[in-house]
């Protein structure tokens, strides 16, 4: 997907939390967690490999 990046590399994942107005600093967490997630390798390409909602799901969940 053309996003324009900086790199100018390709964007091939992508991702959105939503979050209600009257949220609790719980979604901080989650995008901590995520955040880190994102830096392994490992489950950046588990998720490019993966090719059902469930199995994101449990990559995603654990």
């Amino acid at each position: 997907i053309d996003y324009d990046a900086v790199d100018q590399a390709p964007v091939d994942l992508f991702f959105a939390l939503l979050v209600p107005e009257d949220s609790t600093d719980e979604h901080l967490q989650t995008l901590s967690h995520l955040a880190e997630m994102f830096s392994n390798t490992e489950i950046l390409d588990q998720l490019r490999s993966e090719t059902t909602t469930d199995g994101i799901h449990k990559i995603l969940i654990g």
